[in-house]
């Protein structure tokens, strides 16, 4: 496994899973590290553990069914999202970004886990 751009690349291996930072890391300005290892955890745990255990074997397939799914993508996503957004607002000049610097800056309301 490789890690380029915060995403592990060849990662999808029989019997080996990688969850929350592990898997891709977040950006730490953005708070979503915990959004992404709970959001894996409840996905292990109410969907795919269950049906893993249902056969036998750790292929490959199993393990690239949980990084495939909706719910965990989605998580990815955002915290990515936010990343980048971020970053942007914090290097980019552009009036766009300058505008946007001093309200995302700024203490407010917290946002829903996982952009819900």
């Amino acid at each position: 496994m490789v890690l380029a751009n915060g995403l592990n690349v060849g990662l999808r291996q029989a019997g080996v899973l990688l969850g929350g930072d592990a898997f891709e890391t977040s950006c730490p300005v953005t708070g979503t590290g915990t959004d992404k290892v709970f959001t894996d955890v409840e996905r292990l745990c109410n969907e795919h553990i269950p049906a893993w255990l249902a056969t036998e074997g750790m292929g490959e397939d199993k393990i690239s069914a949980f990084y495939d799914d909706p719910v965990k993508q989605t998580c990815d996503a955002w915290s990515a999202a936010k990343g980048r957004d971020f970053r942007r607002i914090t290097i980019d000049s552009g009036l766009y970004w300058r505008s946007q610097a001093w309200p995302a800056l700024s203490v407010g309301e917290p946002e829903d886990s996982c952009g819900k």
